[in-house]
């Protein structure tokens, strides 16, 4: 059974193309063995190849074109993320320590992304805004936050009704938000576009486009990678196609534990400023549903408009009529406007809730984070390299995303539960 079709090249166009971000991949010849082969040319993949020692001999494979799936096909949010659990859980389950280096690692992220971009960041504020429709909730969140302030030295600000009002941030039925003062948007091709280059420096690593990977085998103490017609060595094999992975021969681990879950994302021409009341804030926004939204203002006064939802490849016009829908909601001032564009992709969700960084007999990878990928992908493609060049350990870092969870039973089932969580949530609003 084949949970999604996996090609979304005609499903839809993406706004963030333009002529300062194309990228030329050069052809060459593959040679016969590597030091390190990449299956995945995202950004986790891209970034292990950028920090990885210049004196292995290094191979990206995708599938389809370098920085196809997520990593092009996202909304562009560098923020905290890539877990689904909340502080108290991680506390809960992993410990203190684990909770305190993981929001470390979240924050680092967000830096490693700045510095790689340099001066291509979008001119907004930092930040990230989630807003609540219930005041129970909305409530609980604050008493933890203020719970583990001082731990984790969280800096963020509970937003009321009228302070969102008085700053233009305020949207239809929300009864309060909570401002984490962390993270920045970016077009996610530029991210792509300056790995992509800063790679094509080095003469070491070559690429290896619309080449799906068959199976990989060990083999004494090299693996044997099958593709197209041939069969290519490595020594050592990187993981990084997150919620892409669909073939069990090359990490059969990986794929009973994460769940492709579909996300779709509008963006509206551009809009009057006269149109504008009760929001515009060029912060980052999301709200705390379960089927989340996630919105933000773009330079040319676009509204980019996110959401999940869907678990069939299909039916695309139904879920573009349903994000406008819920758009309209949020948005009442902006019900003529029109969308300019509209694309989906797939993003990476893991069944214990938690981004994973790992290696299986010289097999690494790295994987789910969970709809937050941007910052995250980049820093764990960093972290694997170090790993490879062995200039940290996967001791070293927290066991809440190093150790390998209990997998999901019957992973083939994964489009049947997936349908089963959105109808629920669905219900639950």
């Amino acid at each position: 059974m084949k949970y999604l079709n996996y090609n979304f090249a005609e499903n839809g166009n993406i706004f963030w193309e333009n002529k300062d971000n194309l990228y030329q991949i050069p052809k060459t010849e593959i040679d016969e063995s590597y030091d390190v082969v990449i299956v995945g040319g995202g950004i986790t993949g891209l970034s292990a190849a950028y920090h990885l020692n210049n004196d292995k001999k290094i191979l990206i494979i995708d599938k389809h074109n370098i920085g196809y799936g997520g990593s092009n096909r996202n909304g562009g949010f560098c923020c905290l993320g890539g877990t689904k659990l909340s502080f108290e859980e991680i506390d809960r389950k992993y410990g203190r320590s684990d909770l305190e280096y993981f929001f470390k690692i979240q924050k680092s992220a967000i830096d490693l992304v700045e510095n790689i971009l340099g001066k291509n960041i979008e001119k907004n504020e930092k930040g990230e805004i989630t807003y609540y429709y219930n005041t129970k909730q909305f409530n609980k969140d604050l008493r933890e936050l203020d719970k583990y302030k001082n731990l984790l030295n969280i800096n963020y600000e509970k937003l009321t009704i009228s302070s969102l009002k008085q700053n233009r941030q305020l949207i239809s039925g929300a009864v309060g938000a909570i401002r984490l003062n962390y993270g920045f948007g970016v077009n996610p091709k530029n991210l792509v576009c300056n790995l992509v280059n800063k790679i094509n420096i080095s003469e070491n690593v070559k690429f290896l486009e619309n080449t799906e990977v068959k199976y990989i085998k060990k083999e004494n103490s090299n693996f044997e990678i099958e593709i197209s017609k041939r069969k290519i060595k490595s020594k050592k094999i990187i993981i990084a196609t997150n919620g892409y992975l669909n073939n069990k021969k090359i990490s059969g681990r990986i794929y009973k534990n994460i769940i492709p879950a579909l996300s779709n994302i509008l963006v509206t021409e551009p809009i009057d400023n006269n149109l504008f009341t009760d929001w515009k804030t060029n912060v980052l926004c999301t709200d705390n549903k379960k089927l989340l939204h996630y919105f933000r203002l773009l330079d040319d006064n676009r509204i980019l408009f996110g959401g999940r939802g869907g678990h069939s490849y299909k039916n695309t016009t139904t879920y573009k009529i349903i994000l406008e829908n819920d758009f309209k909601l949020m948005f009442p001032e902006f019900s003529e406007i029109k969308f300019e564009y509209f694309w989906r992709g797939l993003v990476g969700v893991t069944f214990d809730k938690i981004a994973h960084i790992g290696m299986n007999d010289n097999k690494y990878y790295a994987y789910g984070y969970n709809g937050n990928g941007v910052s995250l992908s980049t820093f764990f493609g960093k972290l694997i390299a170090e790993i490879i060049d062995e200039k940290i350990t996967l001791d070293e870092l927290p066991k809440c995303v190093t150790s390998f969870p209990k997998s999901m039973n019957f992973p083939i089932l994964k489009r049947f539960y997936l349908f089963l969580a959105y109808q629920f949530y669905g219900l639950k609003g």
